[in-house]
């Protein structure tokens, strides 16, 4: 009872809500944000060896820059593949989907525009 009577003198209930999306997602935003920065640092140690990897092989006339690269692109794509999974536990659109929504969006201010040409 006092939780409804504190909303109804201070706030409107949408706006409580909306506030209270926006503390969620500042929240998720710094899991990730932290999640991110513990990756970086395991990595960089990786990026270290690989450096000095690259070197002795160089030295030798060998090349592993090229392997070096593809683990570190599919690290990359596993950090992401779990960030998409995080943000969609937590009810998040993922970037992938958010592309497609801004391709979508493109797409139809394009057809609105041609619309509007069309009709001028």
């Amino acid at each position: 009872m006092k939780t409804q009577s504190k909303l109804s003198n201070n706030e409107s209930l949408p706006r409580t809500l909306w506030l209270t999306g926006l503390g969620s997602i500042a929240v998720a935003g710094n899991g990730v944000k932290r999640v991110a920065s513990d990756l970086i640092k395991q990595v960089q140690p990786l990026l270290d060896r690989g450096g000095k990897l690259e070197a002795s092989a160089a030295a030798a006339g060998h090349s592993v820059k090229s392997e070096i690269f593809e683990r570190v692109d599919e690290l990359i794509k596993t950090v992401e593949s779990s960030v998409d999974t995080g943000l969609r536990t937590f009810g998040f659109s993922t970037r992938t989907e958010i592309d497609e929504l801004n391709k979508k969006i493109e797409q139809l201010a394009k057809a609105v525009e041609s619309l509007q040409s069309s009709k001028k």
